[in-house]
């Protein structure tokens, strides 16, 4: 099968590791990459040991478009999301081309799919996500409120901002007195 050159060091794998996993793990007699196609060539006593090789040794690398406005959310925090999807996918290269606004993955064909599954579904999360804090920000201006943090901390009231309605300091105002000796454990 056909492959792209800048895959073969994946396939070959360090010192030939990668081919030697590959013929056992799949119990075929021989890979060999033929740098001139450049293609792979497996031989193998059955067609299932032939095709579970293939499915081992076929690396592919995909360009997947990505909005400027979805890049942040898509990357995470620390790259987060970025590790994480690495993780999950098993994806072995997962990088960012500025200059084309492309995520550029790497991987065998099941790896690179799953991966673009999670960051499509990670995508479609994020503009439900957008389009909530839309209608929230809405509801509040017809409502008249403006003291939410959209940062996660709820009414600015709950905060340690001071004045009145302030959850987040002393406790004054009216009550039955001080604690002191009175009451019930």
């Amino acid at each position: 099968f056909p492959v792209n050159k800048e895959v073969i060091g994946l396939i070959v794998g360090k010192n030939g590791k990668h081919i030697q996993m590959v013929q056992k793990q799949a119990g075929v007699d021989r890979i060999e990459v033929d740098p001139n196609g450049p293609r792979v060539v497996i031989f193998g006593p059955t067609q299932e040991s032939l095709q579970a090789a293939r499915e081992l040794c076929e690396f592919v690398v995909e360009r997947v478009p990505v909005r400027q406005d979805q890049m942040g959310w898509l990357i995470g925090k620390s790259g987060r999301n970025f590790k994480e999807l690495q993780e999950k996918t098993k994806v072995t290269r997962l990088n960012i081309d500025k200059g084309s606004g492309e995520v550029v993955m790497v991987g065998t064909r099941q790896t690179v799919e799953a991966a673009k599954l999670y960051m499509e579904t990670h995508l479609q999360y994020a503009e439900q996500f957008d389009t909530e804090m839309k209608e929230q920000r809405a509801m509040q201006q017809e409502l008249g409120i403006s003291g939410i943090d959209l940062n996660g901390g709820g009414y600015d009231d709950y905060g340690g901002g001071g004045g009145k309605g302030d959850y987040g300091g002393s406790s004054k105002g009216k009550g039955k007195g001080s604690s002191k000796g009175k009451g019930k454990g």
